[in-house]
Parts: C-alpha cells; sequence; structure tokens
C-alpha cells in the first residue's frame, strides 16, 4: 500500500493468530488502475498473513466491485517481509466519472493529465490517468 517493507497494516484483533474477519479500507485520490497486487508478510507472526481474502474497488466509496477473490493461498512465504507473488487485479468497467471539475494532477515524471485525457490505467501512449479510488482488502 505505501511501498514501506518494515510497515505494517492489519488488524490488532488478529493477537497472535487469524480470529474473526479483518477489513483494510484504503483510500487513494489519485491511482492508476492496477494490474496485480500481492502483498508482503510481516516481520513476525506468520499465523496472521493472509491466506482468504476479497480485494474490492470503488470509485465514489459507495458502490464496490470485487477485483480478486482468494480461497487458502498455500503459496504464502514462510519467510519474515518476504513478498508474495502477484495476483491478477480484475477490473472491470464501469470507467468512473470524472468529478465535475478536475485539476491535473502532476506526477512523479513531470506527465499531467485528467481524467478527460484516458482511460482509468492510461490510454496506451504516454499519458497515465489518474483517478479517486476506494480499495476494501477483507479477509474471509
Amino acid at each position: 500500500m505505501d511501498n514501506k517493507i518494515n510497515n505494517k497494516w492489519g488488524c490488532n484483533r488478529w493477537g497472535s493468530g487469524k480470529t474473526g474477519k479483518c477489513v483494510i479500507d484504503i483510500y487513494a485520490p489519485n491511482m492508476q488502475i492496477p494490474s496485480y497486487y500481492g502483498y508482503v508478510t510481516g516481520s513476525d507472526m506468520p499465523a496472521r498473513d493472509p491466506v482468504s481474502w476479497k480485494l474490492y474497488y470503488s470509485f465514489n466509496g459507495l458502490k464496490y466491485y470485487e477485483a480478486s477473490t482468494m480461497e487458502q493461498a498455500t503459496n504464502i512465504p514462510t519467510g519474515r517481509n518476504a513478498k508474495t507473488e502477484k495476483w491478477p487485479f480484475n477490473y472491470q468497467s464501469p470507467t468512473p466519472s470524472p468529478s465535475p471539475t478536475p485539476a491535473p494532477t502532476e506526477k512523479p515524471g513531470g506527465s499531467i493529465s485528467t481524467p478527460e485525457t484516458g482511460k482509468p490505467g492510461g490510454d496506451g501512449g504516454d499519458t497515465m490517468v489518474f483517478w479517486p479510488c476506494w480499495l476494501k482488502f477483507v479477509t474471509t
């Protein structure tokens, strides 16, 4: 979520193992629609590494669409601070509606884009398009 391997994101209620559902909500004001996702295992407690989950996305924070489902993944690394494999992020329409008065967003590399210049994830050219997006990661 933040590309910092030593940061932890999780549920305090899990304690030393998984009990119950964990929900992580993320709001990304300028996000490019990903093609894939993965995570890095925590520095401790392998029993808390998620193995079953659903990942959802939304363009308004109200209506969510399922991007991925995992049931009992068997290939989660046992090492600590280890990267998992990459799973597909299954984006499907609808294309998000641009905000009424979109402001250009400058991104690393100097490209400037607005929602009108392309579709989520870019338009296939040099311009990358970024959208407000909500993500919800729910363990099952």
